[in-house]
């Protein structure tokens, strides 16, 4: 193993904190009846992981993507994984939005049902064109 000299010095770099947010369901009668246990389990696997992490839980919250913008403007958290059913995608998506308006170098990561079934579909629908064509 090389020795290092004095002015050199070895960079470790920590993992980035991920903010794990869960977007109202403005469309259940009552948002807290049913917790989002997918996106905790991702969030669980992730600390186990060695990752930093937070959620950011906006059911009930009228301005949620204001609320989201103002958690990214105030802890500097870069990388926000973000999950939805197909009715929570508009809210997920302002988010979204909103985080990139706040920090334009973020990444955000959609996941949960509608992203998981629509992948499988594209990829399905690929694979049907493919043979199609063939």
């Amino acid at each position: 193993m090389p020795k290092l000299q004095e002015e050199e010095t070895l960079m470790v770099s920590s993992p980035p904190t991920v903010c794990f947010i869960t977007p109202p369901s403005p469309f259940l009668m009552d948002e807290r009846v049913f917790p989002a246990l997918g996106i905790l389990k991702v969030a669980a696997t992730a600390r186990q992981q060695g990752y930093p992490v937070e959620h950011l839980d906006l059911n009930g919250v009228g301005n949620a993507a204001e609320v989201a913008g103002n958690h990214a403007q105030n802890t500097g958290v870069e990388v926000f994984a973000i999950t939805a059913t197909t009715p929570q995608l508009p809210a997920a998506t302002e988010i979204a939005k909103v985080l990139h308006q706040v920090q334009p170098d973020c990444r955000v990561i959609l996941g949960g049902p509608h992203s998981t079934l629509t992948l499988a579909a594209l990829k399905h629908s690929t694979r049907a064109l493919v043979q199609w064509l063939s």
